[in-house]
């Protein structure tokens, strides 16, 4: 069972400060994509709307976001302590890790390997080093 906020480095995670991070989320058939976007301390995860200024970091729209049952914004993943965080921001749908459904508003730690599930829409999500 998963806990919230926890203090658990993870080898996938852990960088030194002043690293060029990159967040790669990829997710699953039929729709597969891949997003890869330059990490900073939080990133929101949702699907655009025309309609709105505000957007989330990383729209999922193009992996079928919308038929998934993805909220506008989310979830949100962090980076702290070396360690990568992911968080429910009042979703309609839910979010869960590997099949455990997390709380709204609570931070639940992401090891490698995990399998997000936003809606019924399943990605991984990999924190690496980039190229500077």
């Amino acid at each position: 069972m998963f806990k919230p906020t926890g203090k658990r480095q993870t080898k996938e995670a852990s960088v030194s400060s002043g690293s060029n991070l990159r967040l790669v989320v990829q997710t699953e058939a039929p729709q597969r994509r891949m997003f890869n976007i330059t990490f900073v301390q939080s990133i929101v995860l949702g699907r655009g709307s025309d309609e709105d200024s505000k957007q989330p970091d990383i729209d999922l729209t193009s992996a079928g976001a919308k038929d998934a049952g993805v909220s506008r914004f989310h979830a949100r993943i962090q980076f702290q302590e070396d360690t990568l965080f992911i968080e429910d921001m009042g979703s309609t749908n839910g979010t869960r890790i590997n099949g455990f459904e997390l709380i709204g508003g609570k931070s639940y730690r992401l090891t490698p390997g995990d399998e997000i599930e936003l809606g019924s829409l399943r990605m991984t999500v990999r924190l690496m080093r980039g190229a500077n």
